[in-house]
């Protein structure tokens, strides 16, 4: 099936490519790649057959990178914003921010991209009792819609969504079981090991009696432990 030089050419420009680099993987002088992109000339067989080559493989580099980028970050924990919160940031509307993210899925998706590297959609209740639209933003989401921005208003926006990751990585590593180094430490973690799981009043007794014993224990090897009482 033959594709439209020119609808390949928009492809690349839009993710990245510069016209000096097209004509560098084609052999050809990049003025002659941008009367192609303008639709003044078409390509000769030759060099029609070096383009769809070059966005092949270009778009299969891609594909790999995004793999091996996924296989990378599989066990990494992704953090959101959500976009309700994203468009206070940066002094938009969220009406105008939802708007915007639709046409930046429609270019993504176009050149064969993921928005959901980026935002994922979501649902909130509004006021009314209505399900309205949203989008939970990952970082690299909220550097996305930044580089849409200049001057003061990008800035500050740049600087609010940094902390706002920072505060919630920091929440996060405090949520994360670590290793204890010593007494002090592996009773902190049993305490809060407790209060995640413990759900009713038995749970907790219990628990409770078993930090008791090995505190106890740690002051006093020579103590014997029991269970807890019926």
């Amino acid at each position: 099936m033959r594709r439209n030089h020119s609808k390949l050419l928009l492809d690349l420009t839009r993710n990245g490519m510069s016209m000096y680099q097209i004509a560098e993987q084609i052999g050809v002088h990049f003025t002659t790649i941008y009367e192609w992109r303008r639709g003044h000339h078409k390509p000769n067989e030759q060099n029609r057959a070096k383009l769809n080559k070059f966005y092949k493989e270009y778009w299969e580099e891609q594909e790999e990178m995004n793999t091996q980028a996924q296989t990378t970050n599989e066990n990494e924990t992704v953090v959101y914003l959500d976009s309700r919160l994203v468009a206070e940031m940066a002094d938009k509307k969220h009406k105008d921010l939802l708007r915007d993210i639709k046409q930046y899925n429609s270019y993504l998706q176009s050149a064969i991209l993921r928005p959901t590297d980026f935002w994922v959609e979501d649902t909130y209740i509004g006021q009314n009792g209505k399900t309205l639209p949203c989008y939970q933003i990952s970082k690299k989401g909220c550097e996305f819609i930044q580089h849409k921005m200049t001057g003061q208003k990008g800035a500050i926006f740049t600087a609010k969504y940094i902390n706002a990751f920072h505060d919630m990585g920091e929440r996060q590593a405090l949520l994360q079981p670590q290793q204890p180094t010593d007494d002090l430490g592996y009773l902190k973690s049993k305490m809060l090991d407790l209060h995640n799981s413990a759900s009713t009043l038995e749970e907790l007794h219990e628990g409770l009696h078993q930090i008791n014993n090995v505190l106890i224990a740690l002051h006093n090897p020579m103590v014997t432990l029991v269970p807890p009482k019926d």
